[in-house]
């Protein structure tokens, strides 16, 4: 019994395998180095510890114009947002947070979760932007009390560019976190 081996179909998923291959490897590459995407660069300016780059998004808090009212602001002079979290910190010994509201204008789904605030931390997510936010906005407004006598820090919880379990604000074009530093304010009696 002679056998014959057809060779054209060995070849053809050798082809096969080898493109995919091929295929796959381009796909970590360009993952690797995306190229300009709008995604900030994270040198380090000299000795001055600022974060440089294609953005330099921030997020702060800053009074209201009315004492014991505040809002939480964020600024992208280059690059539109088409999302935002804001992890609010505070230590609950010292500052009572009131009612907060969210800024229904910018964003079509906003709101405030605040089932960790005895532990000190309310979280503002806000997507599905009404059109591309550039420049300075504000996130949302809110009222506090201070409970003691004593200053306290309302904070804004940050770690690094590009974390997604912290503060953070969405890039329009590379779904990528831009926030590359967050401003808090001391309040005192």
């Amino acid at each position: 019994m002679n056998k014959k081996i057809d060779f054209s179909f060995i070849y053809f998923l050798v082809i096969c395998l080898l493109t995919l291959v091929v295929v796959s490897e381009s796909l970590v590459i360009v993952n690797l180095f995306p190229g300009k995407t709008g995604q900030p660069t994270t040198t380090t300016g000299q000795g001055t510890g600022q974060i440089t780059g294609q953005s330099m998004a921030l997020m702060s808090i800053v009074w209201d114009k009315q004492p014991n009212k505040v809002k939480i602001v964020f600024d992208s002079p280059k690059v539109a947002i088409s999302g935002a979290d804001a992890i609010l910190t505070f230590d609950p010994k010292l500052v009572k947070i009131g009612k907060i509201t969210p800024n229904a204008d910018l964003f079509n789904q906003i709101f405030a979760n605040r089932t960790q605030e005895a532990s000190g931390k309310i979280k503002l997510t806000a997507y599905l932007p009404k059109k591309p936010l550039i420049g300075q906005q504000t996130l949302a407004t809110f009222n506090f009390e201070l409970i003691t006598k004593k200053a306290a820090v309302l904070g804004l919880e940050f770690t690094a560019p590009g974390q997604s379990a912290d503060s953070n604000l969405v890039s329009w074009e590379s779904q990528q976190d831009i926030l590359s530093r967050v401003v808090p304010l001391k309040v005192e009696p």
